[in-house]
């Protein structure tokens, strides 16, 4: 079993409400599927979410979608920040990142993604 944060929520809420995989996924709706909340809570570092399913998870596990998102980050090996960033230049990516196209910011990820793999 993983034990990054989404999965702990993931099985926290099945051991409080004593439910399965697929009632966490009924609950969600359209964009959760059983085996895809399986897969979230089982694999060691699951891919990231795409926004709808943090929306429908976060409904589902009754938790606001900003607990879900950062899990989501974590548990797919993004490093994410408090407050504040580690130096000047990441502010300012971070601030401008809303500037650019939905095509851009994919193409932004994806080249971070694969950088991050390199490590």
């Amino acid at each position: 079993m993983a034990e990054h944060e989404l999965a702990q929520l993931i099985e926290r809420r099945r051991q409080t409400a004593k439910e399965s995989y697929g009632d966490i996924a009924e609950r969600g709706g359209e964009h959760l599927s059983k085996s895809y909340v399986h897969k979230l809570a089982t694999t060691e570092q699951p891919a990231m979410p795409k926004p709808e399913q943090v929306e429908a998870l976060a409904a589902a596990l009754e938790v606001p979608e900003k607990v879900v998102l950062r899990a989501a980050q974590q548990a797919a090996g993004y490093h994410t920040y408090e407050e504040t960033t580690p130096d000047t230049g990441t502010e300012i990516l971070i601030a401008n990142v809303e500037r650019l196209s939905p095509e851009q910011r994919a193409s932004v990820a994806a080249l971070v993604e694969h950088l991050l793999r390199g490590m």
